[in-house]
């Protein structure tokens, strides 16, 4: 399996990290695993994930995972 390069962004604003995994999926999963608060993701597109804690009920996300 080839591991990917994904970039990780608080929504609308600057890039935080990068994370290596073989998926976006997996990908996302990892960031969450570093967040203090439950979150969960949605996925885009196999390039492309939204990550949103539980507890927001705004129309935005609270982070962008892009594939690098």
């Amino acid at each position: 399996m080839k591991i990917k390069q994904y970039k990780v962004f608080k929504a609308g604003s600057t890039q935080i990290g990068t994370l290596y995994d073989t998926c976006i999926t997996k990908a996302a999963k990892q960031f969450i695993d570093t967040l203090g608060k439950p979150a969960n993701y949605q996925l885009f597109s196999k390039e492309q994930a939204s990550v949103r804690y539980n507890d927001n009920y705004n129309a935005m996300s609270d982070f962008v995972i892009y594939e690098a």
